[in-house]
């Protein structure tokens, strides 16, 4: 069967690193060759413009509307092209609007199996404190205002996403050296792993009942 893999997740969250990218041995298993977000398109737009180092480093090209806009323009694009074409991929998703819902929708009209994994943290802070501590970061610069409004949004979507999911699980990230899978998602149903599951995950949880 056709699959398709989902990272999901605020900014901040350690949705790359718990994909294997830069990290080794994942927690999410087996994760498709094909596997792309936002941030690839955008790191080859700067390559393409050839801005300079110290301008990319500082954080000020993800300022830029035009880059911003062709980055997700490109990355919406071959999600659906390889959704049409029938092939195995993975993505990364903020998960934070209706858009990201359609995606789920259009693949499970495809035929597809999909696997989402969620990652998230106890709070907005943690996720702007990571972004602010790692100046490679494409959202360095981010405002604290843009990170909890992310933040709060890719939440609130979660709900809507896990009818459309055939298995995954939510993993609470808040320590990078000791992330926690606390719920499981099984054709549409979500099961506690943890008696005591994060605050955070309450609300969204509440509405998956």
């Amino acid at each position: 069967m056709k699959t398709l893999v989902i990272i999901a997740g605020s900014y901040g969250t350690g949705k790359t690193k718990l994909a294997g990218r830069s990290a080794g041995p994942n927690l999410l298993g087996n994760i498709p060759a094909d596997f792309f977000n936002q941030e690839d398109y955008f790191n080859s737009l700067q390559e393409y413009y050839s801005l300079p180092e110290e301008y990319t480093r500082a954080g000020r090209s993800s300022q830029i509307p035009e880059f911003m806009e062709r980055s997700y323009e490109r990355t919406h694009n071959n999600r659906y092209r390889l959704l049409v074409k029938g092939r195995d991929f993975g993505t990364e998703l903020l998960l934070d609007k209706v858009e990201d819902l359609d995606l789920l929708a259009a693949a499970r009209n495809h035929g597809y199996h999909i696997s989402l994994y969620f990652i998230g943290v106890d709070n907005w802070k943690i996720c702007a404190r990571r972004l602010k501590n790692n100046p490679a970061h494409w959202h360095h610069k981010l405002s604290d205002k843009a990170i909890a409004a992310c933040y709060h949004r890719s939440l609130s979507f979660l709900p809507g996403a896990i009818p459309y999911v055939d298995e995954g699980f939510v993993v609470n990230n808040s320590n990078f050296r000791n992330p926690k899978k606390v719920l499981t998602i099984k054709n549409g149903r979500i099961g506690l792993i943890d008696d005591a599951p994060p605050q955070w995950l309450i609300e969204p949880m509440s509405r998956c009942l």
